[in-house]
């Protein structure tokens, strides 16, 4: 696909989460190295704000993602 390796984050409740969907499945079926991450009971950056638990779980898990692309 030409495309570097994608990684994909979205709360199941957030209304772009069916884009997300979308475009990870897209990824996929032209060869792209993606993983999707769809955060049970999460809304649009649950991760910013204090009133849902594990945003430090949960940035730490995107910065998982990010390291295990690096050289």
């Amino acid at each position: 696909s030409g495309l570097p390796p994608l990684r994909f984050v979205a709360g199941e409740l957030e209304i772009l989460r069916d884009v997300v969907v979308a475009a990870h499945a897209s990824a996929e079926a032209a060869g792209t190295d993606s993983e999707l991450w769809v955060a049970e009971g999460a809304v649009h950056c649950w991760y910013h704000s204090p009133q849902f638990p594990g945003p430090a779980d949960a940035v730490e898990r995107m910065a998982a993602m990010i390291r295990e692309l690096l050289p």
